[in-house]
């Protein structure tokens, strides 16, 4: 179960401002295609083993993130964050990219929720996700 952590209380707020103040969210469903926020190319993808636990995704580049869990199935853009949304059959995993530097994008974040939209733990979520894109 997710914990309600200062982190995850700033996170939040600067989400939920970020988007009044600019009035500006984007969605693009479907498998993203490239040119997300951060302009991330399948050429600059590079080969990586997947991450076994959700810690491992904290600090990761968009390429690195792209080689260890393929396209998002949603990008969405708020300001100053991308939210990937990788889904599974039972849940749906967020990932949280912010640029912490000019130079250097990287997850921040990382939170899942079941098909009810209920909060819910990442690391099954996270293995269901790796799981059905083994599968398919």
């Amino acid at each position: 179960m997710l914990r309600f952590t200062p982190m995850v209380a700033a996170l939040a707020a600067i989400l939920g401002l970020a988007g009044c103040a600019t009035g500006q969210s984007e969605r693009a469903s479907g498998p993203a295609q490239g040119g997300g926020l951060y302009g991330v190319e399948a050429s600059s993808v590079v080969e990586v083993s997947p991450p076994r636990v959700p810690s491992e995704l904290i600090g990761a580049a968009p390429e690195r993130l792209l080689a260890a869990l393929g396209r998002p199935n949603v990008q969405r853009r708020e300001q100053p964050a991308e939210v990937w949304q990788y889904e599974s059959r039972d849940c749906v995993l967020d990932v949280f990219l912010y640029a912490v530097t000019a130079d250097n994008v990287q997850v921040v974040h990382v939170e899942a929720r079941d098909t009810a939209a209920h909060a819910t733990a990442v690391a099954p979520c996270l293995n269901g996700v790796l799981q059905e894109r083994v599968d398919s």
